[in-house]
């Protein structure tokens, strides 16, 4: 049976999945838009701090006594966070103002 700490880790996956993007956003798009870099840049290290404070949350869950989930409500976040990774693989930002409304 999967628990919170399992649901925190999907979570931390996604905002390290983030972070790859946009630290790629700005290798490839660095030469063109020094702005979008930037921007990239900062919302990189704001994923990875995001993934570090799930992985605080993981470490002080683990401590604890376990929090089951229900296999049915896992599998409804698993499909949720795979299609929305599968969506967010067609995402392609050119301008600053369309990386921050994404």
């Amino acid at each position: 049976m999967k628990t919170v700490t399992d649901i925190l880790a999907i979570l931390m996956k996604v905002e390290l999945n983030f972070a790859t993007l946009y630290h790629n956003m700005a290798i490839v798009h660095g030469s063109i838009d020094i702005k979008l870099k930037t921007a990239c840049l900062v919302l990189e290290r704001q994923e990875r701090e995001h993934a570090k404070f799930y992985e605080r949350l993981i470490l002080e869950y683990q401590q604890q006594e376990p929090i089951y989930v229900n296999d049915a409500l896992f599998e409804v976040i698993q499909h949720l966070v795979t299609q929305f990774k599968n969506d967010l693989s067609m995402v392609q930002k050119n301008a600053v103002q369309d990386l921050l409304e994404f």
